[in-house]
């Protein structure tokens, strides 16, 4: 994948280029990532500082988060995603195949009368109360041993600050 596209700057391989007039050897176009230009696809923001020192950094907490970053995601999710697993494939190399629809649970924005919050319900909380909330789930991904709670407790701030859904949701609880 050593060609540029000119409109976006995707990587391609040579022989991807689509054969219409104006699709040359020297100038290439391509349709899978632009559609040759005429979709604009904005430039990721970067990472704010604290999380791009997690991702880069080799300081003991960086590494830890690396190496438990899906228990960390998977306790800060919004929704939880339900899939049929394919029986078909025997042993062997393994992959990740769906087949029929996938599913994302949410549930609803508050949670019955002695039921813990999930999901979604846990970010309606100040951050204090939702670690609380995250490390009483039962039967979830969340391993308080293994989680850092400071940690934990710094990425949901992260979460309040910079996601957009996360505020979202608050207007919706606030409203019903």
């Amino acid at each position: 994948m050593s060609i540029v596209c000119t409109n976006c700057i995707g990587l391609h391989w040579f022989d991807k280029k689509i054969s219409t007039v104006g699709s040359t050897r020297e100038r290439p176009l391509f349709s899978s990532c632009c559609s040759k230009g005429d979709v604009s696809i904005p430039y990721m923001r970067a990472l704010p500082p604290f999380l791009h020192s997690l991702f880069y950094n080799n300081s003991t907490l960086a590494r830890h988060f690396r190496t438990h970053v899906r228990k960390y995601n998977s306790s800060l999710a919004f929704v939880s995603l339900q899939y049929k697993p394919d029986a078909r494939t025997q042993g062997g190399l393994q992959c990740f195949q769906i087949h029929g629809a996938l599913y994302h649970h949410g549930g609803p924005l508050d949670h019955a009368t002695n039921v813990l919050p999930q999901f979604a319900q846990i970010f309606l909380y100040d951050p204090e109360d939702a670690i609380i909330q995250i490390q009483q789930r039962p039967g979830g991904f969340v391993l308080p041993s293994v989680l850092d709670i400071i940690l934990l407790q710094q990425l949901l701030e992260l979460l309040h600050e910079h996601n957009p859904y996360l505020h979202l949701y608050r207007t919706a609880h606030d409203r019903l």
